[in-house]
């Protein structure tokens, strides 16, 4: 690897060059010598000093490391730099595998080392032997590889392993006992991830260290007692896991009053460290995800669409104006079997803009039906989707109490058919044989408000289904509820036809 140096230089002595060989070898001392990073208020390149919990992590040299993490805290990026990177340019022929939700989150975490390399001090010029979007290589042999979360991606390489956000990837366990098989060789394997619900090998490992998953960690005031509690699951650890844990307040650059999150339970698992309880859920994490499929990619819209053959598509919408969510959901229908093919939202948007866009949508995918709630506002929204579209391909739906209980108990009961049971066939073919009565993309937004889906009683002891806790949105369920209900047989009430006249011209949109 060609290096140019300050040994160059003829005033340069022994202390420098030990000054130097620390710097380079040292990888916290590597990011503050040679490391650079754009200030994002002056947009200067600064030193990357790496704060304490960074230099914590930088120095751990366990075979098996773990974090629990805020958003924001800039892990990724000492991981990429002070690890991946450092390590790459310094040991011949190293290889490290990068992991992440899905192929495109993991190539962001390749992209981090692209965007960083110009900008690394001149006394350290690093070329690529070749770059893509994938992957670096260096002259000296070494690369680093971003691979898709898939237990067989492992079994293509050898080396260390960074999985990044393993909380949020639905076959977590099989993708993990195949990254865990690299150490017999002698590698290393790190996760990062912020919180997803308490499910999953994640939260198992994290509440196996002795942390308690159930706490919650928002005051920067609560440093002192954090600090206690940290250090004291970190001296009873008894697993095989080198355990980290990352609240906001540890990193200066974050103030309480700088983040935000549309809802607080949203605020607590992204910056407080909180495993969120499942107990009053309808629809459990594991379930959800269970049903997550990494390469059903949501259909992009450019060029030209071919509805395949025996396919029904069935639209769900859900409308709202003001500061609501309006949100549209597309399944496929074949073979008894949904996918989740595409879903759009819109935040305090006027119906007059997202029709002519849900209007495109339909034609687009040539929809075989859509339902929309006409309940408020999604009255008006419905006469004035018929003004544009077959009035016998739009059907309104009025979401009393009844009617969302049977919406709700159809859309479960469609989640939960057709359990998997035989762990000695391969799981992912059997969601492609439709043994499954759904099939979904990585869909974080959809996940996190159907989790949020719980019954209630009212104070006249009836019952009552909800997504709106603590303000969250919740029509991702409602849309995804339309979409799926002509599984409800046989056709229940709360329809309605349209009793105002209603000016037929699709000639706009």
């Amino acid at each position: 690897m060609k290096l140019k140096r300050k040994i160059d230089n003829p005033n340069f002595n022994l202390t420098d060059l030990e000054s130097f060989v620390k710097d380079v070898y040292d990888p916290t001392q590597f990011m503050r010598a040679f490391v650079q990073t754009l200030d994002p208020k002056t947009q200067e390149l600064i030193p990357a000093d790496p704060y304490s919990y960074q230099e914590a992590w930088l120095q751990d040299d366990s075979k098996l490391k773990i974090a629990l993490k805020s958003r924001q805290v800039g892990f990724s990026f000492i991981e990429m730099l002070g690890r991946s990177l450092h390590t790459a340019i310094t040991t011949p022929n190293y290889t490290k595998l990068v992991m992440s939700i899905d192929q495109p989150k993991a190539n962001e975490l390749i992209n981090i080392i692209t965007e960083t390399v110009p900008h690394m001090k001149q006394e350290f010029q690093i070329p690529f032997k070749s770059k893509s979007r994938s992957r670096v290589e260096f002259e000296n042999g070494s690369r680093i590889i971003a691979v898709p979360s898939l237990a067989s991606a492992t079994r293509s390489y050898h080396g260390d392993v960074f999985i990044d956000e393993i909380a949020f990837i639905p076959n977590d366990k099989e993708v993990l006992d195949a990254v865990l098989g690299t150490t017999v060789r002698g590698y290393n394997v790190s996760i990062g991830s912020t919180p997803y619900g308490q499910r999953g090998v994640y939260h198992d490992i994290i509440q196996k260290t002795g942390w308690d998953t159930s706490s919650v960690w928002l005051n920067e005031a609560e440093i002192i007692p954090f600090t206690r509690e940290y250090f004291k699951v970190r001296e009873n650890n008894t697993t095989d896991w080198s355990f980290h844990a990352i609240p906001y307040f540890l990193c200066p650059d974050l103030k309480r009053e700088d983040l935000h999150s549309s809802t607080e339970d949203g605020f607590k698992q992204e910056y407080g460290l909180a495993f969120l309880d499942e107990t009053t859920s309808m629809l459990s994490y594991d379930l959800l995800m269970s049903r997550s499929y990494p390469h059903l990619d949501q259909w992009a819209l450019e060029g030209r669409f071919i509805k395949p053959a025996n396919s029904r598509f069935v639209m769900g919408l859900d409308p709202a104006e003001k500061i609501n969510q309006t949100a549209i959901i597309i399944f496929e229908k074949k073979n008894n079997t949904y996918y989740k093919r595409y879903r759009k939202s819109w935040q305090g948007v006027n119906h007059k803009i997202y029709i002519p866009q849900i209007v495109d949508l339909f034609k687009r995918f040539d929809v075989d039906q859509l339902y929309v709630d006409g309940t408020g506002i999604g009255y008006s929204v419905y006469l004035d989707i018929l003004e544009y579209l077959p009035k016998s391909k739009v059907t309104e739906i009025q979401l009393t109490s009844s009617r969302k209980e049977e919406l709700v108990h159809n859309l479960i009961s469609i989640y939960e058919a057709d359990e998997y049971q035989d762990k000695a066939l391969d799981f992912t073919l059997a969601k492609m044989e439709g043994r499954y009565n759904i099939i979904t993309d990585n869909d974080v937004d959809y996940f996190d408000q159907l989790h949020q889906l719980r019954r209630e009683v009212t104070d006249f002891g009836k019952p009552r289904y909800t997504g709106k806790i603590e303000g969250k949105d919740d029509d991702i369920i409602w849309a995804t509820a339309l979409a799926l209900m002509e599984d409800i047989k046989p056709k229940s009430k709360g329809t309605r036809t349209a009793t105002v006249p209603i000016n037929i011209n699709r000639s706009r949109y």
